[in-house]
């Protein structure tokens, strides 16, 4: 079978089987001024930031509900679970593998891997390791820890490399 007719063939059993899934009320996405709206498509959109150009993403539901009926030379990879932007629950993940889709990509950029949004440092780090252990003991026993003064104590790479290591 050409590919071109595996991915329509894929792309038909994943619309059909969304149309026959229930959601529940809380899944239904709205439409609203030609638009849809909904918790369902946030997920959806949280999901996609995390992939690159290429890359198909299944939810553990998605993956669930089609991967018995995957064309012939299909399957998912399982991902894990990734914690995604502005989501209180981890999400697994599977990644679609068929014949003419991309199959290796970067690790996910979610939560899970980039913890913070802090700078990442480019250079290595040393000789601080003291002034690093005790910002992080000062961390465990308080919520805001104030640096000051001059010089190694103040250095904007221990504060960024304690806050990252935390």
């Amino acid at each position: 079978m050409p590919r071109s007719r595996r991915s329509t063939d894929c792309k038909r059993r994943l619309r059909t089987c969304r149309s026959k899934c229930a959601w529940g009320a809380q899944r239904r996405a709205e439409l609203r001024d030609q638009d849809y709206f909904g918790p369902a498509l946030n997920r959806t959109a949280r999901i996609m930031a995390v992939g690159y150009g290429g890359q198909v993403l299944l939810s553990d539901t998605t993956t669930g509900l089609v991967r018995a009926s995957l064309p012939e030379n299909t399957t998912v990879k399982d991902l894990g679970e990734h914690h995604l932007k502005g989501l209180s629950n981890a999400e697994h993940l599977w990644q679609l593998l068929a014949p003419g889709l991309p199959g290796e990509f970067p690790v996910l950029q979610s939560l899970s891997t980039l913890p913070n949004n802090l700078p990442f440092q480019l250079t290595s780090f040393i000789g601080r390791e003291n002034e690093i252990a005790a910002i992080k003991s000062s961390l465990n026993t308080a919520r805001l820890v104030t640096l000051t003064g001059s010089g190694a104590p103040a250095r904007p790479g221990s504060r960024w490399r304690s806050a990252a290591n935390c």
